[in-house]
C-alpha cells in the first residue's frame, strides 16, 4: 500500500545553494523526527576534487541516507557540434573517465515493471524522478536549491503563479512535486548562512574566489 506520508528527498549537487537546503532540510527532519534524511547526489563525473571530498563527508553523516548515483545521465555537451550530447560515467567510455568511480557509487537502477522498459534510458536528471521514486512509492517532495535570483529562466520558474509559487508538479512523474525552498533567497543570504551558524561546505568555492 502506498504511504499517506509524502516522500521527502532532498537532491544535493555539492554547491552552495544545495548546501543551505540539505542543512535547513536536516534542522526539520530533525524536529519532525524524520531522520535520517533521504539525500540523492547525482555525481556528473567533471567535478572538482573539493567538491568530491564534500559530497563524501555529508554521506558519512549520521543523519543522512544518501544514494551516490554515477548513471549515464544525458547532459548537454557545449564542446562539440558533432556531438551534442554527453554521458557521464558510461561504461562503453570508461578510458575517457575524467576520474575513477568514488567507493559509494551507484551505477545502475533497478528496473520495475511499472516503468513498461526494459532497462533505464539515459534521460537527463530533471527526468529521472520516476526512475528513483516510481509511483508505486506514492506521494514525493524533492527539494532543490533553484533560487529566482540566479537567472532569468529560473525567475520565471518561480513567477507564474502569485501563491504557492516555490512547489510545483513535476511535469515528468505526476506523483512528485518540485519544492523549491530558498527560491526567494540571494546570494549573500547563501553565504551568509554557513558562516553564521557554522555549517560545513565546498571549499572549491575558496579556491574560486582567489581566481
Amino acid at each position: 500500500a502506498q504511504s499517506t506520508t509524502p516522500v521527502t528527498v532532498l537532491f544535493f549537487s555539492g554547491g552552495k545553494d544545495s548546501t543551505v537546503c540539505l542543512n535547513l532540510a536536516l534542522e526539520v527532519a530533525k524536529r519532525r523526527n524524520r531522520l535520517p534524511l533521504d539525500v540523492v547526489h547525482w555525481d556528473e563525473e567533471a567535478i572538482s576534487p573539493d567538491t568530491v571530498d564534500y559530497v563524501r563527508r555529508v554521506s558519512e553523516l549520521p543523519e543522512v541516507s544518501m544514494r551516490w548515483y554515477c548513471f549515464p545521465v544525458q547532459h548537454r555537451n557545449a564542446c562539440s557540434k558533432e556531438q551534442p550530447w554527453w554521458h557521464p560515467w558510461a561504461p562503453e567510455e570508461k578510458h575517457l573517465w575524467c576520474r575513477p568511480l568514488p567507493a559509494k557509487a551507484i551505477t545502475d537502477i533497478k528496473v520495475l515493471p511499472e516503468f513498461g522498459v526494459d532497462e533505464v534510458p539515459r534521460l537527463p536528471i530533471p527526468q529521472m524522478n520516476r526512475f528513483v521514486y516510481p509511483q508505486s512509492l506514492g506521494r514525493v517532495a524533492v527539494l532543490t536549491g533553484i533560487r529566482a535570483d540566479e537567472s532569468l529562466r529560473r525567475r520565471r520558474i518561480v513567477s507564474l503563479r502569485e501563491h504557492d509559487n516555490w512547489i510545483s508538479h513535476d511535469p515528468y512523474s505526476p506523483h512528485v512535486m518540485l519544492a523549491k525552498p530558498i527560491y526567494d533567497w540571494r546570494d549573500n543570504d547563501v553565504w551568509t548562512a554557513p558562516k553564521r551558524f557554522g555549517w560545513d561546505y565546498n571549499t572549491d568555492y575558496d579556491l574560486q574566489s582567489k581566481l
